[in-house]
């Protein structure tokens, strides 16, 4: 399945498997949790200085400050990704609507 690791922001040490089929994460933890559960260190590494392991030309995509759509239910900013990743911990099926911004409706 297509994923990029995700550095939820600079400081902290959460990395979360961002599925690009499902729109949403699918595993997430520490550096030393997804290490010891097989990821590989060259992608956690370009998460942690880039913040995604994205490479080519889709790099650009999921730079710090970004965010991403969350099973076209609406945009998850990257400031929010920890709050969605717990929640999603504790209930897999949560509801996280107020967590997305709505999509805009092309206007403007």
């Amino acid at each position: 399945m297509p994923s990029y690791i995700i550095k939820a922001d600079p400081d902290t040490d959460l990395f979360v498997e961002w599925s690009t089929v499902v729109e949403a994460p699918t595993r997430w933890g520490t550096r030393a949790q997804l290490e010891a559960a097989g990821f590989d260190a060259d992608r956690l590494d370009r998460a942690a200085t880039k913040g995604s392991s994205c490479r080519g030309d889709i790099a650009d995509w999921y730079v710090w400050g970004e965010g991403f759509i969350y099973q076209q239910q609406g945009w998850l900013p990257r400031a929010r990704l920890a709050a969605l990743v717990e929640r999603l911990g504790s209930d897999e099926h949560a509801n996280v609507t107020d967590l997305l911004d709505p999509f805009g409706d092309g206007e403007g």
